[in-house]
């Protein structure tokens, strides 16, 4: 069990004074998932900022990657509080159900984990001025 601070009587026996520092930086890591890519945009990828929200994690800024359906672990994160945000200009054809989280980052890894979610609102690229409806399949374009 780690503790942030020990307090303790000192003896007139100084043999029994003996005092011992130690420092044990509690890092943690952190995986973002994300959902509801459809499969014909497989190469599709998804833009995340991860920000530190208090003292011990202020200094943290990460970007992160996410290709179609996947999943990222960002590992050595110091334990504290944290806001993910999906770049959402960035995969204009996609609208996030919600772009910003907030997580507080325990020791249990196991439940540092956010999913975000999508749906694909844009069918046709740019202004869809070149598209053309295929007729010869049934999958979505």
């Amino acid at each position: 069990m780690q503790q942030f601070q020990i307090m303790m009587e000192l003896s007139a026996d100084s043999s029994k004074n003996e005092i011992i520092f130690i420092y044990n930086r509690s890092l943690t890591e952190l995986t973002l998932k994300k959902e509801g890519s459809a499969s014909v945009d497989s190469g599709q990828s998804f833009l995340f900022t991860v920000e530190g929200m208090d003292a011990n994690t202020k200094d943290i800024k990460i970007s992160v990657l996410i290709c179609a359906n996947g999943e990222r672990t960002i590992s050595a994160l110091p334990l504290g509080r944290y806001r993910v945000t999906e770049q959402t200009a960035w995969s204009w054809r996609y609208t996030p159900q919600q772009n910003e989280q907030e997580i507080l980052l325990g020791s249990e890894a196991s439940q540092n984990m956010l999913t975000f979610t999508n749906e694909r609102e844009e069918k046709k690229w740019l202004d869809g001025g070149a598209y053309k409806e295929n007729l010869f399949n049934n999958t979505e374009q």
